[in-house]
């Protein structure tokens, strides 16, 4: 069985620029090399973002680097990147306050080879999907999945339940994956977050 955000939602995070697609926006846009080379968790936040706000509208390329600007001053890597999502959560939280956005960014953290927290992780994707929002990934250890990059936040659209396994798809900027969670879960050796946006009334 399959779960995932609508295609609708799907469309304001694909983007096609200069004949080539885009899976969400790309931190290689953002202007300064810093931003460029720890600007994951606010291009999540971005993606996410153009899912719950109906006045941010990632139309160009230009629209979509104001949006990132804009989330970069609230969801701010530090010295060793965003590698914490209670820091993705306060900054996206600051972010809501500021725009008086009806949200509020939930969280979870997925410990590898335990059981309770991986059927955890997969109700909290489920819950998210079921409201129709995509849900940000941290992955700190990629494990055997060689089209994750460990240190690095993606967003995840979708799961599909196939053969006793679960298969996320995963948006990561020029990139469009699957990958099977329970081989992550499996095989990951460091703690990993996931975070969603709420709205305050669900």
């Amino acid at each position: 069985m399959k779960y995932g955000i609508s295609q609708r939602q799907l469309d304001k995070m694909t983007f096609c620029f200069e004949g080539k697609t885009f899976y969400g926006v790309l931190q290689h846009w953002y202007p300064l090399f810093w931003q460029r080379l720890s600007g994951c968790g606010p291009c999540c936040a971005t993606n996410m973002l153009a899912c719950i706000d109906d006045n941010t509208k990632l139309v160009t390329k230009q629209d979509c680097l104001e949006t990132m600007q804009k989330v970069w001053k609230f969801v701010t890597p530090g010295i060793r990147g965003l590698n914490k999502v209670e820091k993705f959560a306060k900054g996206s939280n600051g972010f809501f306050a500021k725009y008086n956005l009806p949200y509020t960014c939930q969280w979870i953290k997925c410990q590898p080879q335990n059981k309770s927290d991986f059927d955890n992780m997969i109700s909290f994707l489920k819950n998210s999907f079921a409201n129709d929002q995509p849900v940000a990934f941290l992955n700190l250890c990629n494990g055997e999945i060689n089209e994750l990059e460990r240190w690095h936040w993606v967003t995840i659209v979708s799961i599909d339940e196939k053969d006793g396994e679960y298969i996320a798809k995963i948006f990561d900027s020029d990139l469009v994956f699957e990958m099977s969670l329970d081989k992550w879960h499996r095989t990951a050796t460091d703690v990993a977050s996931f975070a969603c946006y709420n709205h305050l009334n669900h």
